[in-house]
């Protein structure tokens, strides 16, 4: 129990609403520093991407902004995705959870409209679940 590998999914997913903060031990265990990660959408740009995408971008979804976490859509760990404004876009915390377990590809389409990508590169039209 709370041992052994944990599946790419729940890495993922607890790597997307993470921080991670690099911490440099020195002799005797002593701090010689501490780095600082902007993970996090908070403050101005959570609020700046409440107020563009309004509600779940989730295709059929219309959960409110309540129910959202903000989804990077270049994976910040993985693909050293920034969190900025642009690269976010508000998901609901079920769809979120989603789009980590079924490797999900969020991206902008030509008229930047958010696409929803599935493994097999078919684009998602309607609600799935």
């Amino acid at each position: 129990m709370g041992t052994g590998p944990i599946p790419d999914s729940v890495l993922a997913r607890l790597a997307c609403d993470s921080q991670i903060t690099r911490v440099v031990f020195g002799a005797d265990s002593v701090v010689l520093n501490v780095g600082r990660a902007e993970r996090t959408y908070t403050g101005a740009k959570r609020r700046a991407i409440v107020a563009r995408d309004l509600q779940c971008r989730f295709p059929g979804c219309s959960a409110p902004p309540a129910m959202g976490e903000v989804h990077h859509i270049d994976h910040w760990l993985r693909d050293q995705g920034q969190t900025n404004v642009h690269t976010g876009v508000l998901i609901c915390w079920y769809h979120h959870g989603l789009i980590h377990d079924r490797g999900i590809e969020v991206r902008r389409g030509p008229s930047g409209a958010w696409r929803f990508v599935d493994r097999r590169g078919r684009e998602l039209a309607g609600p799935i679940g």
